[in-house]
């Protein structure tokens, strides 16, 4: 909160952009049913330390708490945190797979932007988390619409 406040100020002062990525790590706690925590804590290691080297040097990356992170990046557009987001879902995929053998763990990310969602703390941040809740919802869908019996093959997709 210290630091997210600190960039704010500049943002304010330098005119300049910010984003801010609220990340959930979805169906952790499966892991942590199924493989015991010690894995689940392996995974968070090996997770977050992705997450460390897939941001730059003055991104600013923290943990909220159980498997939810919030990355402050200066200056990112729009475009570039999207794809930020979608190589941070395939790292937390390849981070599942590596305790479970599958894609059992994807990761919502929700961002939120100053100035366009303004200069409030407390507003970006629960901007970021709607955002994030609204992908969490999309992947929860998909995900029960892939399992169920007969779909894949009803849409001519390749079941493995």
């Amino acid at each position: 909160f210290v630091h997210l406040a600190r960039e704010l100020a500049r943002c304010r002062r330098t005119g300049t952009a910010l984003a801010v990525m609220v990340c959930d790590l979805d169906n952790f706690k499966q892991i942590n049913d199924l493989y015991g925590h010690l894995e689940g804590d392996k995974l968070l290691r090996d997770f977050s330390g992705h997450l460390k080297e897939m941001c730059r040097g003055y991104d600013y990356v923290a943990r909220m708490g159980g498997d939810e992170f919030v990355v402050v990046a200066p200056g990112m557009k729009p475009d570039a945190a999207e794809e930020k987001a979608k190589r941070l879902n395939e790292l937390a995929v390849e981070a599942g797979k590596k305790i479970s053998g599958r894609s059992l763990i994807a990761l919502s990310v929700g961002t939120s932007f100053c100035p366009e969602d303004g200069f409030d703390l407390e507003h970006l941040l629960a901007a970021a988390d709607r955002r994030m809740y609204s992908v969490k919802q999309i992947h929860h869908e998909q995900a029960e619409h892939e399992s169920r019996p007969g779909d894949a093959q009803a849409r001519g997709a390749t079941v493995n």
